[in-house]
């Protein structure tokens, strides 16, 4: 077995108690498989000829067959049993200002309860009318076992035996991979996301107080906690407000930081553009266009800019009309719905035709 405690830390409990699972499930799969070979050869051994070895052949392949059934309804029963409940208190005590600040994380969580609440209503329903019908149980399983019994030679004890034994296995696996598995991720899940509000929370505040540049130091540390399983709404958002304040940031480091960002997002993100991601860049690439001809880069370099900017406008304009506005107030000095002189990111750009006929 791979599991050597040595070589497992404090955290890592639930590794070895998944290791423990697995070799008891194991053993047990074992056995029984083991004893259907015994029940099986038996036949044979009755009649060792070429219909003994048939009929134990053909005995063997129902009882797998009606193992492999039966198991995996007890193994989503154990399933249902196995979901883990913790999430529903932790609900119960989450104040309304924190709902407020953590729109993310609460969203996960209420995807969370609804599969709490769907597996409480299932579970009750199953212990309710499995109680219920426990009287019956014994005439239940002996007429399965008549129902079953013409593939195993007209013996209706072996399939009550199987489907006894597989449905319990089935459960027993279904629940503790359950819990060993599917309460780990949700931990781990909605520790990213909490870890992400709460840096998004941060940052917010820090741009109130016009920190841009510690507000993108907070964002960027936040990179590292994002998983393949994080909510793309989440990682869009840390993106936007990434790039929206390395915009306000001392240029070359501000805009090269912004375009850097914006394009690995977009990369990334191919199914799900983001608009403001695609503005941001827009504006990054103005600052660039303007730094580059006030440090005489190259011609071509300039030009090349000024084409990507006006591709990246084009393309927010085109995900969402409505972000023709803020470019247009970037881009015009004249702009009445202008508030801060810092909103000239695109007016470089002001007697270019392709802009004026983009965003006039």
């Amino acid at each position: 077995m791979w599991f050597k405690r040595k070589q497992l830390g404090k955290d890592d409990q639930w590794l070895e108690n998944l290791g423990y699972t697995l070799t008891f499930l194991r053993a047990w799969l074992y056995a029984w498989v083991g004893i259907l070979l015994l029940c099986a050869s038996g036949f044979f051994v009755q009649s060792p000829t070429r219909e003994g070895l048939m009929k134990a052949v053909a005995i063997l392949c129902h009882g797998a067959l009606l193992s492999l059934s039966f198991a995996s309804v007890g193994g989503l029963v154990g399933f249902l049993f196995g979901i883990p409940r913790q999430l529903q208190q932790t609900d119960k005590n989450v104040t309304k200002a924190d709902d407020d600040k953590d729109t993310q994380h609460e969203q996960a969580r209420q995807d969370s309860t609804n599969l709490e609440q769907v597996s409480d209503w299932l579970t009750k329903i199953i212990l309710g009318a499995g109680l219920t019908q426990l009287v019956k149980l014994p005439a239940q399983l002996k007429s399965l076992g008549e129902y079953f019994k013409s593939g195993f030679d007209n013996n209706s004890l072996l399939p009550i035996l199987i489907v006894m034994s597989s449905v319990v296995f089935g459960f027993f696996a279904g629940y503790l991979l359950t819990q060993l598995f599917l309460a780990q991720a949700l931990k781990k899940a909605q520790d990213a996301l909490k870890t992400v509000a709460v840096v998004l929370n941060t940052a917010g505040n820090l741009e109130r107080l016009g920190k841009f540049g510690a507000a993108s130091a907070t964002l960027e540390a936040a990179l590292s906690t994002l998983r393949p399983d994080t909510p793309i709404e989440t990682k869009k958002t840390l993106f936007e407000r990434l790039t929206y304040n390395a915009l306000y940031e001392s240029p070359p480091a501000g805009f090269l930081r912004a375009i850097r960002y914006a394009e690995q997002y977009i990369q990334e993100e191919p199914k799900n553009p983001s608009p403001r991601i695609w503005a941001n860049l827009a504006a990054a690439l103005g600052q660039k266009y303007k730094w580059d001809s006030e440090h005489d880069a190259p011609k071509e370099v300039q030009e090349e800019t000024r084409r990507r900017a006006l591709e990246a406008a084009s393309r927010a304009i085109e995900i969402e009309p409505q972000m023709k506005v803020w470019l247009r107030t970037l881009w015009n000095p004249r702009d009445p719905t202008k508030v801060a002189s810092e909103e000239d990111d695109l007016e470089v750009f002001f007697d270019d035709p392709d802009f004026r006929k983009l965003l006039d």
